[in-house]
């Protein structure tokens, strides 16, 4: 069996129990095995829904040389919502656009280049009397030569019948039975969405696990995320990569000491005076 060339220190990454709203952070040390520099890349599952955060993500590794990669977690408890989820296929085409691009110099080039041109014809845009067309002596700008004719307007007949009383409430009801109809069927629409959303099979679509736990006690959440990382030797072409993976677990727990502000705001204070603000601290 061969040696994968890049290895890591620990590829099961643990992150204790955190309280919500907390957060924490490790290092990855990611170790090159071979005698020629390698680029890697990271695919952290996105963080609105995982709260991971890798940095950097992407990096080259000298040969026998290693790296040092800042894994961070924020704690809360999540929750897809179905109604303002996109789905992973969606996202599975631009991830590998901005994996190609991580990994290819000549793609780089070619979009900073692209950069600059579009940054450049702006400020020559900009620029008075550079390039820039003006409107000749004593002629009209083209703003006020083609300026569009007015609109017809149109006269109602004078004298025109009046709707009755029975019309306006008959027009009334009508809208009134197209507003329910309406409500209804956007009512069906969500019924029929949350029936065949599968929270955990999105999750695995992300090469994620979640499990809730919640009782007397409190409330837990517990994530296990695989991690993809993409490699290949500096001189390789950029879509011949190899793949290896780590393993990162987190826990969110209710909070053990609560307090009633998040914030305190002392505001101006003139010399010499003082101001006391009291925050409560409540045991959970």
């Amino acid at each position: 069996k061969e040696k994968c060339p890049i290895a890591f220190d620990n590829p099961y990454l643990e992150f204790p129990c955190l309280p919500e709203k907390e957060y924490l952070e490790c290092i990855l040390k990611v170790v090159n095995q071979e005698n020629k520099p390698y680029n890697f890349e990271f695919v952290a599952p996105p963080q609105e829904f995982s709260g991971l955060s890798m940095t950097p993500c992407f990096q080259t590794v000298k040969p026998k040389g290693s790296c040092l990669i800042k894994v961070r977690y924020d704690a809360q408890f999540r929750e897809l919502d179905p109604f303002q989820f996109k789905p992973v296929e969606e996202e599975e085409e631009s991830q590998a656009d901005l994996r190609k691009s991580l990994m290819n110099p000549k793609l780089q080039a070619l979009i900073k280049k692209k950069k600059e041109e579009a940054e450049a014809k702006e400020l020559e845009g900009a620029a008075p009397g550079k390039g820039g067309k003006q409107p000749a002596k004593g002629g009209k700008k083209p703003a006020e030569q083609k300026k569009a004719a007015p609109a017809k307007k149109v006269e109602e007949k004078k004298g025109g019948a009046k709707k009755t009383k029975k019309q306006e409430e008959e027009e009334a009801e009508q809208a009134r039975l197209e507003e329910e109809r309406r409500i209804q069927e956007e009512e069906e629409k969500k019924k029929a969405v949350l029936e065949n959303f599968d929270e955990q099979k999105e999750y695995e679509k992300m090469l994620g696990r979640v499990n809730n736990f919640k009782d007397e006690d409190g409330r837990s959440q517990h994530f296990e995320w695989t991690v993809p990382c993409f490699y290949r030797p500096l001189e390789q072409a950029a879509d011949e990569y190899l793949t290896t993976f780590i393993t990162v677990r987190t826990v969110t727990g209710q909070p053990i000491v609560q307090l009633d502000k998040d914030e305190l705001n002392f505001g101006e204070i003139a010399v010499a005076c003082r101001k006391v603000l009291q925050i409560v601290c409540k045991n959970n």
